[in-house]
């Protein structure tokens, strides 16, 4: 799930340096919640906290089940209560700045890997 903050001027930011229409990703456990990294560290909270106006979201999925979405939510799980990392993101940032070969990649370059179907977007 990928989302923009219509009222966050970080948000804006990071889609200004991203060059694309997403801030934020989040990944759907199937279960009414959401695993994501927020300033406050790594969080499952359910994903009706995206049900308002001031978010776009767009919701992603894998062709062909690959990677595996269980060891996906498995993998996410395990990272909740880890701190955010804000020198990953910062590097980021500077790389999709003045590199054209990115390591970090942002929330615009996955959302246009080739494996991803953009299935709903509001």
């Amino acid at each position: 799930m990928f989302t923009f903050d219509t009222d966050s001027l970080f948000s804006k930011l990071i889609s200004v340096v991203d060059k694309g229409p997403w801030s934020h990703v989040a990944t759907c456990t199937g279960e009414g919640t959401i695993i994501e990294a927020l300033t406050a560290g790594v969080q499952e909270r359910s994903i009706e906290v995206y049900v308002t106006p001031k978010y776009r979201v767009g919701l992603y999925r894998f062709r062909d089940g690959i990677p595996d979405p269980e060891k996906g939510v498995a993998f996410g799980r395990d990272q909740i209560g880890k701190p955010y990392n804000f020198s990953v993101a910062a590097i980021a940032g500077i790389q999709k700045i003045f590199m054209h070969r990115r390591i970090v990649p942002t929330p615009n370059d996955a959302a246009i890997q080739p494996e991803l179907d953009l299935i709903i977007h509001v």
